[in-house]
């Protein structure tokens, strides 16, 4: 006999305060679970309270015991990192920028000290075998159920995909898309990866049309792009069971994400940095395009809108009128006082006439809002979410002339590297916006 939703959903509350509450990675738990019960584990049906209670105390000293203890460094040991930072500032005069020449700000420098076209020697890109493969590579979803079994939430979307490919299809909740984003943008930042949209759990068959058809342009996003096609988070994401993808997601977190720009992935092993005025002036123009279009997709999302609306109205004016003539016809079919078959059939014509007009502006009313509005909306989502770039571009900056501005700016080690993170953010926002454009372009294209 199957548990009621009311005697799982104090379970699943439970789980919730002491795992996701309390900082637990709710993965790891999953995991702990499954090596006790099983591929039933899941099934809070097979769990009592007091079972769920010592499973997760288990659970939560074995994660406890992991954390390493943080030992104070002795007081020698400070003092001798304190005067080797204050000997490495202290450089001879000669380091210092000298008065030869200007930055792109007007800013004194040392012309020979001081380059600002580079290349820096990064990871290259080792294809995997999907790319040769990647017009026989076709994934999509196929169908989406809301299940009531979920750990910590009552109701939850399981997506089935398919791969054509391998022939298999497999299982993804909306959550491992949020999580492939959030480690595809960690471990690529100088990728750009688009939104996700905010998937509700909803019985309305439109609204979960609209959002697979989100879903499924993120998913060909992917597979259009080489550096991702050729992670194995992206390649695990379509390829693995539910039960497989989840030990990767674990094995994933053990690895760490770039943390320079030397261990970024290009295709070529390199990363130019030029630092020109006109490049530069161009990321202000990109602020200020994103900024324009932003603006007319507001202005043509709200005219949709309210046209939309418009239409609506119409739509119910036409049906009252259909309404009206078919009570016409009915009322002189069934008079005993008044006969008349042509008036009869007259209001049943009028009848079909408005019917008629108020299903036409029904189908403007979808093709406005779905066809045009809802796709608009969609490009525009996607530059938004693009101002992150412009925001580490810009902190980039700002620190960087912050720097360049101070008195007996020091040319070392640290000036270099920031002055490679602002080429870096300065080529990675002018790049990926012309990317941006013109997959959009080519979206906008084949979609009218």
């Amino acid at each position: 006999m199957e548990e009621k939703d009311e005697d799982i959903e104090p379970k699943q509350e439970y789980l919730r305060k002491e795992i996701i509450d309390k900082g637990f990675n709710p993965d790891d738990f999953m995991y702990f679970l499954s090596k006790e019960k099983g591929d039933n584990a899941y099934d809070l049906s097979l769990w009592s309270l007091e079972e769920l209670g010592k499973i997760v105390k288990n659970f939560q000293e074995s994660q406890t015991s992991k954390k390493p203890e943080i030992q104070e460094k002795p007081e020698t040991e400070k003092k001798q990192e304190k005067q080797e930072k204050t000997e490495k500032q202290e450089l001879p005069k000669e380091e210092y920028l000298g008065d030869v020449d200007e930055d792109l700000w007007g800013n004194k420098i040392n012309k020979k000290s001081n380059p600002t076209n580079f290349i820096i020697k990064c990871k290259k890109l080792e294809p995997s075998d999907l790319i040769k493969e990647r017009d026989k590579l076709k994934v999509h979803i196929t169908d989406v159920e809301i299940k009531k079994d979920g750990l910590f939430s009552l109701s939850y979307n399981e997506f089935t995909i398919k791969n054509d490919l391998l022939n298999i299809d497999f299982k993804r909740k909306m959550n491992d898309f949020i999580w492939l984003k959030t480690k595809l943008t960690s471990f690529y930042p100088n990728v750009f990866i688009p939104p996700l949209p905010k998937f509700k759990v909803k019985k309305d068959e439109k609204y979960i049309q609209k959002k697979i058809y989100y879903l499924q342009s993120f998913i060909n996003y992917m597979i259009n792009n080489d550096i991702l096609l050729s992670s194995q988070i992206f390649e695990d994401f379509i390829s693995l069971s539910m039960e497989d993808f989840q030990i990767s997601k674990r094995s994933l977190e053990r690895i760490n994400p770039p943390k320079g720009i030397e261990d970024v992935i290009t295709k070529d092993g390199n990363f130019d940095i030029v630092i020109k005025p006109e490049i530069d002036k161009k990321a202000y123009d990109i602020n200020d395009d994103i900024q324009k279009k932003n603006e007319l997709y507001n202005k043509l999302n709200i005219s949709l809108k309210e046209t939309v609306s418009l239409l609506f109205q119409l739509k119910q004016k036409f049906l009252t009128i259909s309404t009206v003539f078919d009570e016409l016809s009915q009322f002189y079919s069934k008079s005993n006082s008044i006969k008349n078959d042509r008036t009869n059939i007259t209001f049943s014509k009028l009848k079909g006439v408005f019917s008629n007009c108020a299903e036409e502006y029904e189908k403007k009313m979808n093709y406005f809002e779905i066809y045009i509005r809802r796709f608009f909306k969609r490009i525009k989502s996607e530059i938004s979410e693009f101002n992150y770039l412009y925001k580490n571009y810009d902190n980039a900056r700002t620190t960087f002339i912050d720097v360049t501005e101070r008195e007996n700016v020091v040319y070392d080690d640290n000036f270099r590297n920031l002055q490679k993170y602002f080429g870096f953010t300065l080529n990675i926002i002018y790049k990926e916006y012309q990317n941006l454009n013109n997959v959009h372009n080519t979206r906008i294209k084949d979609h009218f």
